[in-house]
């Protein structure tokens, strides 16, 4: 299994399923409705005890609560884009998005 981590958004969960990542958390579990204070609280729980180091947002930008959590963790932030905002549309848009992906998640995960 690799190392723990959290999204912002559950936007890869085939994707981690896919490839047996280890999501702890995310942090916006409804589109509709800002996160509770007490589902916050328990996401700065889980970076505490599971030691993680990784948050991953969406990009186009990094969402507030995801700077604040890096203030109150030692986690950092990295984008993500899952969404393919910096890839050209054409036949291999959808491989060079999961593949931009796979290398984001990477980033962070295998230090």
């Amino acid at each position: 299994s690799s190392a723990p981590y959290i999204t912002f958004h559950n936007a890869i969960q085939y994707f981690e399923n896919e490839f047996k990542l280890n999501n702890i958390a995310s942090i916006q579990t409804n589109t509709e409705a800002s996160p509770s204070a007490h589902h916050i609280s328990d996401v700065i729980r889980r970076i505490r005890e599971n030691n993680i180091s990784c948050l991953f947002y969406n990009q186009p930008e990094q969402p507030n609560l995801i700077t604040s959590l890096q203030h109150q963790t030692r986690a950092k932030a990295y984008a993500i884009d899952p969404a393919g905002f910096n890839v050209q549309a054409g036949e291999q848009a959808w491989f060079e998005i999961m593949q931009n992906v796979a290398s984001n998640l990477s980033a962070c995960l295998n230090k």
